[in-house]
């Protein structure tokens, strides 16, 4: 299914990022490709796998790929989070070359 998404994320660790993500997302049998204004103001081009399940009730979700847009040509990523209807909220690990933290957002699904 294609997706129209807008994502707002904060990231805990210091730096200068940018907060909103416009993108579009695809996704079928596991299976999902994205592309997405990034946190480092430039485009990510995003491929990967994702996993459902529901855990005390809550309908939680996964994800692991590779993605490209960030400091090195193409990086691995992760999330997890918690999915509904219309959003999805996630975390996710920040890495610079000097900082490791966490990124904490939100992402409208359309």
């Amino acid at each position: 299914m294609l997706e129209i998404v807008l994502g707002f994320s904060n990231h805990l660790i210091p730096g200068d990022f940018n907060e909103v993500h416009p993108g579009l997302r695809y996704e079928q049998n596991h299976v999902v490709a994205a592309i997405y204004y990034n946190s480092l103001d430039t485009v990510t081009f995003a491929l990967g796998f994702v996993g459902r399940t529901e855990i005390a009730g809550l309908p939680v979700f996964g994800e692991i790929g590779l993605a490209t847009g960030y400091d090195y040509p193409i990086i691995p990523f992760g999330r997890v989070g918690i999915e509904f209807e219309h959003v999805r909220y996630f975390i996710a690990p920040a890495v610079t070359d000097t900082q490791t933290g966490i990124v904490v957002g939100v992402e409208m699904r359309f």
